[in-house]
């Protein structure tokens, strides 16, 4: 089994006063989407407007992006995904993972 190198930047902007809690709804969502990716979350205010920034980092079986992007697809259904305003997506394929071996598969 090849395994890849994942690394996932996304951007999540709201008005403010229609977010209530953009942060904690994006933490909570990302979370639950796969263990075996790490994520770090900034939250700002500017111009009215609530900035979500998450960073993702991890290893999945997919090979490419278009391959992780659809089997993430139908986990996609929180309210915050309406808010993603871009996103920076890599699947790096690994010749050797050597010790990074993904658990359970």
């Amino acid at each position: 089994m090849r395994i890849s190198q994942l690394n996932w930047d996304l951007c999540f902007i709201a008005p403010k006063d229609t977010a209530s809690d953009l942060k904690c709804e994006v933490d909570a969502e990302l979370a639950g989407l796969d263990e075996r990716i790490s994520w770090f979350t900034e939250a700002k205010e500017q111009d009215g407007l609530c900035i979500v920034i998450a960073e993702g980092k991890g290893l999945t079986c997919c090979t490419s992006e278009d391959e992780f992007l659809s089997s993430i697809d139908p986990w996609l259904t929180a309210p915050c995904w309406d808010w993603l305003s871009g996103y920076q997506l890599q699947v790096i394929p690994q010749v050797d993972a050597g010790s990074c071996k993904l658990k359970g598969v």
